[in-house]
């Protein structure tokens, strides 16, 4: 694929439709690849790049529901080596019932504050990577997050609004 862009590099700044699609699978396209693709707007491709036998699979993602909300928050604390307890702040020995029973309310909480807004998995993924290690700072802090993400939201869809 890298030889047929920089055959394409010499006429210009862009690529074109047809120099795109012999990369992909014309003459001088490599064999025995996987072609990752992703676009936030599917109907603005050509139907040329997208047809069947170029694009075998398709994945929607949408955005981040209860079910993917707790998994995602299982997916970074449920390994957790030590409970931190409510207590007091200060590690106690692994108790893997207890910290299962945590994670597992914690992960309630966080699914029901996260899933009320309009969040990608990504923009999840990137908040819980800040609480890595204390699950409870994570809910705690998760409904001030929430809220801050839609105001930042809110201006966007107002000026795309006003643009119409």
């Amino acid at each position: 694929m890298e030889n047929c862009l920089q055959e394409n590099e010499l006429y210009g700044a862009g690529i074109s439709l047809s120099a795109l699609l012999n990369c992909l699978d014309g003459v001088a396209a490599q064999e025995g690849r996987i072609l990752i693709m992703t676009t936030n707007h599917i109907g603005k491709l050509d139907k040329a790049l997208i047809r069947p036998g170029r694009v075998d699979k398709r994945y929607h993602f949408d955005f981040v529901d209860t079910m993917s909300a707790k998994q995602l928050f299982y997916a970074f604390f449920d390994e957790g080596p030590f409970f931190v307890s409510s207590i007091s702040t200060e590690r106690e020995p692994d108790d893997r019932l207890t910290w299962e029973n945590s994670i597992s309310e914690l992960s309630d909480r966080f699914a029901d504050i996260v899933s009320i807004s309009q969040l990608t998995a990504a923009e999840v993924n990137n908040y819980l990577m800040d609480f890595r290690d204390n699950p409870r700072m994570a809910v705690s802090n998760a409904l001030d997050w929430v809220r801050s993400r839609s105001e930042e939201s809110m201006p966007a869809a107002a000026a795309e609004l006003s643009e119409r």
